[in-house]
């Protein structure tokens, strides 16, 4: 992947020379440049910025000087460049978050233009956005920074280590806050087990059988634990099973169950797995190529005449069984 990031404080990504990124950068997992839109400005004080039309406070970065910049940097006129994205840092922006993160992780070319004082004109993603460009304006939280090389930092941080290569062990990812599952990550520990009256073999004993299915579904439970700590109307299981045994599954099935009854929530899941479907499902809806194919209760799951949810779920043996079953009493019936 190659990261760009245009800035009139080139010294202020230096950070990315550093530690993980630094090092993906030095041995080409990331090929990473720094640009100065200085170099763009072409008067006597290498001028970005005018005062902003209609009046107001503050100052805006003029687009001539950024459209100068961006050119030199983005493949506009070459298809074969694969996917690139142009990302603007501002607090008017979409929210940044893990889901983002992956998505831009698939690209194959970021470009990151930080802007100052009041913002850039808007004319700039404007512009490339008909060009062709895929332009995406994006917020790290609610909040007002001084320019947009620190949230910059972030969002190449959170996007990078998805990449491969760029961390050392890959499954560090799979079971991370606000991954697939979109569950928080559990309490960590490490050794010494007994650190100044804190024992982690009588809080958390399980840590220390060495049953990792336990492990796992400790760490699930506890998860799940927190997503309704504060006893939201609605909780969101992204696979909740995803990487479990069917044991495991079944138990983690049985817990978000009990749960949406006690705390009396509507639960969404979205899930590969039909043997959960069948397990909790209520309300079915079936989602293929981004449109709703489907919708019904469990017990039309297997008697429907959808061909694409019958290529689907008929895939498992089980249900392939269950079909055969109940067509057979139909016809003795």
């Amino acid at each position: 992947m190659r990261i760009d990031v245009v800035t009139i404080f080139p010294d202020y990504l230096k950070v990315l020379d550093l530690s993980l990124i630094g090092r993906a950068a030095g041995h080409g997992t990331l090929d990473l440049h720094v640009h100065d839109l200085r170099d763009h400005a072409h008067d006597r004080h290498r001028t970005v910025d005018d005062t902003p039309l209609g009046g107001g406070a503050g100052m805006v970065m003029k687009p001539d000087v950024w459209g100068e910049a961006l050119d030199d940097v983005l493949a506009v006129d070459a298809p074969t460049a694969g996917r690139q994205v142009l990302i603007i840092p501002t607090p008017s922006g979409e929210v940044f978050t893990q889901r983002t993160a992956e998505d831009l992780a698939d690209a194959d070319a970021l470009v990151f233009a930080c802007g100052r004082y009041e913002g850039i004109d808007a004319r700039v993603a404007e512009h490339y956005r008909a060009a062709g460009v895929e332009v995406a304006e994006l917020s790290i939280g609610d909040y007002v920074l001084s320019g947009g090389e620190a949230a910059a930092l972030v969002m190449i941080e959170a996007i990078a280590r998805l990449r491969p290569g760029v961390l050392g062990n890959p499954d560090s990812v799979v079971e991370e806050s606000h991954g697939a599952s979109g569950l928080l990550e559990q309490e960590v520990y490490t050794r010494p087990v007994a650190w100044r009256g804190l024992d982690v073999s009588r809080a958390r004993p399980e840590l220390l059988s060495g049953d990792h299915a336990r492990v796992a579904r400790q760490r699930h439970n506890r998860a799940i634990a927190r997503a309704i700590a504060l006893q939201p109307q609605y909780l969101l299981c992204d696979e909740p099973n995803s990487g479990l045994d069917p044991k495991t599954s079944l138990v983690i099935d049985n817990l978000i169950q009990s749960i949406t009854k006690e705390y009396n929530m509507t639960t969404i899941i979205n899930t590969h797995d039909m043997n959960s479907v069948m397990n909790m499902g209520e309300n079915i809806v079936f989602i293929k190529e981004g449109v709703k194919e489907w919708q019904g209760t469990k017990e039309q799951v297997v008697s429907s005449n959808n061909k694409a949810l019958n290529d689907f779920i008929f895939a498992s043996d089980l249900l392939r069984k269950a079909s055969e079953m109940e067509e057979q009493q139909l016809r003795e019936g």
